[in-house]
């Protein structure tokens, strides 16, 4: 639904209830680090199939494979970023980049 089909009264409640939610809410932490949302999936994954496999969720594990995929996201983000500012260069100067 668009803002404008809902009341005003409605909007400037949920507003305020945002306002509120982010002025209480603490980002999550773990081991020092931000947790962010896909990182949050991540782990109820992990715990789920820990789980679900009979097995006792071990959160060490977890978070280090959580950590293992943000550093290789990262790692394909960069290597993305740099091949396309390379690109031009180097089809100026005939090089290959595959």
């Amino acid at each position: 639904m668009q803002d404008s089909q809902m009341r005003p009264e409605f909007i400037k409640q949920v507003e305020q209830l945002r306002e509120k939610i982010f002025r209480k809410v603490k980002p999550k932490v773990l081991n020092g680090k931000f947790v962010t949302g896909e990182m949050l999936l991540e782990l109820a994954d992990a715990y789920t199939e820990s789980i679900n496999s009979g097995s006792v969720p071990n959160i060490q594990s977890a978070w280090t494979y959580v950590c293992h995929n943000e550093c290789q996201r990262a790692i394909d983000d960069a290597v993305s970023y740099y091949s396309a500012a390379m690109r031009p260069i180097f089809e100026e100067t005939k090089i290959s980049l595959d």
